[in-house]
């Protein structure tokens, strides 16, 4: 799988397949792979979109990914989720996934005296 981060909030979770069978050494040297869109992951934030700035996959428990946005949010994935409430399949059959948990960053002041 590849996690790949938009400029919106929008996460794509893709399918890596290797699309040729052919094992000369030009395709095992350059093997050609072939991607399919699985999962799209949205902070479901109202009004301004974020932007992801990054992720991480956890090694532990392969089904939850964390993400951390420009507004301060830091929110967690379960991309097994079945929960309506969570989860929406498009009219295109692509399924989004919204997360369990948000945590937003506090500023925090301080004084020098």
């Amino acid at each position: 799988y590849l996690a790949a981060v938009c400029s919106s909030d929008h996460i794509y979770i893709h399918n890596i397949i290797e699309q040729s069978s052919d094992k000369s050494t030009t395709t095992i040297m350059y093997p050609f792979y072939n991607s399919t869109k699985q999962l799209k992951l949205s902070l479901n934030h109202h009004g301004s979109l974020p932007q992801c700035l990054s992720i991480d996959w956890s090694k532990l428990y392969p089904s939850r990914i964390i993400s951390s946005y420009s507004n301060g949010y830091i929110a967690l994935f379960n991309i097994n989720i079945t929960v309506s409430y969570l989860t929406q399949t498009n009219k295109n059959g692509e399924k989004e996934i919204w997360p369990i948990r948000t945590i937003q960053k506090y500023h925090l002041h301080t004084f020098e005296m």
